[in-house]
């Protein structure tokens, strides 16, 4: 019987260590909730690590579409349950799914557990695939002997990511088409209509009215140094994406970000959402606070969020409670501070992580439905101004000459 090494709270501010002897992790978690304590840490005595070995905690490059990536999980799931090896499922998947990529790695995942490794080291040999998430709560479902109802959770979880998202494209999916739309018709009149509609006021001898003259020079510009356009705004989106990748320039985005009424706020909301939903689902499949804690860190997308999840991660190893760790950063409103303190009193903490994001998410839908029923007339206005100031500026010298006439 192997011993554990461990840390767990006992209410919001009192942290207790201690030893316990248990077969696995995950008997040596269940004794530690028996004893109404909540597990911060658990090390395995002549271990360096909390059981998992290998694996990564960098954001994972998703190169498989999360829906495929869901649907092999409920499949998987599926199969297991109907009694299958985990041998022989990968096998059947590999041949049933349509992506190619995600095949090959079904079938690189086989023959690793063939070979003797664990479904968790498997996995996560493919971690631009699988994420930390991902690798999390298979390797806790192994070790407590729960992998299918962990893979139904998982699968549960892909999927309502997966629908977020979609809502979210099909909101957007109009206004971006007429974006595109606007932005080509004012291109074509200004290249092509304005020059040869104009020019024969300019052969008349007539004065042109300046806004005339200024897009003008506008059009004459796009037609001479249109490749000057190009390659102007090429650089500016290569400089603005490489500033992008270093943390202060991300903060400094996600701080002009979070200054745009109501993006910025639907933005918080979403981030929030998908913290809670992560911290909530590792909690409840067994995995640690700290653990849980290094993993959400790469899943909130804001930079001020990730600086205050690290700035409480320190705080919770040293003994602080969650609540108050978050409360003392600016990202985590009152609310989630304290739905997260009641969690931690009760002892249900990540039920109420859960609740958390289901409030957060159903706030979010609402600002979906808000947003897109606000940008499309707004879409249609802005092009209908940017098209209607053109063609003014074009019938100006016919309104010129009839007023001279007369």
């Amino acid at each position: 019987m192997a011993r554990y090494n461990y840390r767990a709270k006992k209410g919001p501010a009192q942290v207790i260590e201690g030893v316990i002897e248990a077969e696995s992790e995950a008997q040596a978690l269940l004794k530690i909730g028996a004893l109404e304590l909540f597990p911060i840490s658990i090390t395995k005595e002549g271990s360096q690590d909390h059981g998992f070995a290998g694996i990564s905690f960098k954001g994972a490059a998703r190169r498989v579409k999360t829906a495929d990536l869901a649907v092999m999980t409920r499949q998987l799931a599926d199969l297991l349950e109907a009694g299958l090896t985990i041998v022989h499922a990968l096998d059947i998947l590999s041949q049933q799914t349509g992506n190619k990529r995600l095949a090959h790695i079904i079938n690189d995942i086989r023959d690793d557990i063939r070979g003797g490794a664990t479904f968790t080291v498997a996995l996560n040999r493919h971690g631009e695939v699988f994420s930390p998430l991902y690798v999390s709560l298979v390797h806790s479902g192994e070790i407590s002997g729960t992998l299918e109802a962990v893979l139904n959770r998982l699968a549960d979880f892909l999927e309502s990511q997966e629908e977020f998202r979609t809502k979210v494209q099909a909101a957007l999916a109009y206004p971006v088409l007429m974006a595109i739309v606007g932005f080509a018709t004012g291109i074509v009149l200004l290249t092509f209509v304005m020059p040869k509609v104009v020019g024969i006021f300019e052969d008349l001898g007539q004065d042109l009215p300046l806004i005339t003259v200024f897009l003008l020079s506008v059009s004459a510009f796009i037609r001479n140094y249109w490749y000057l356009a190009v390659g102007g705004a090429i650089f500016l989106f290569f400089s603005l994406k490489q500033i992008g990748k270093s943390r202060e320039g991300k903060a400094a985005f996600d701080t002009i970000k979070n200054k745009v009424p109501v993006l910025g706020l639907f933005l918080r909301k979403v981030d929030i959402a998908r913290f809670a939903r992560t911290m909530g689902t590792l909690l409840n499949n067994g995995v640690t606070i700290l653990e849980s804690l290094e993993i959400v860190k790469e899943i909130v997308s804001n930079e001020h969020g990730k600086r205050d999840v690290r700035a409480a991660f320190v705080k919770v190893r040293d003994g602080s409670s969650l609540a108050k760790a978050l409360a003392g950063g600016t990202y985590f409103p009152l609310f989630v501070t304290n739905m997260i303190a009641v969690g931690e009193e009760s002892g249900q903490l990540e039920r109420n992580l859960l609740k958390i994001a289901d409030s957060y998410e159903r706030e979010t839908d609402k600002m979906i439905k808000i947003l897109s029923s606000l940008i499309e007339p707004l879409m249609i206005l802005g092009m209908g101004l940017m098209v209607g100031f053109i063609v003014i500026s074009i019938l100006l010298p016919v309104f010129q000459i009839s007023l001279i006439a007369k």
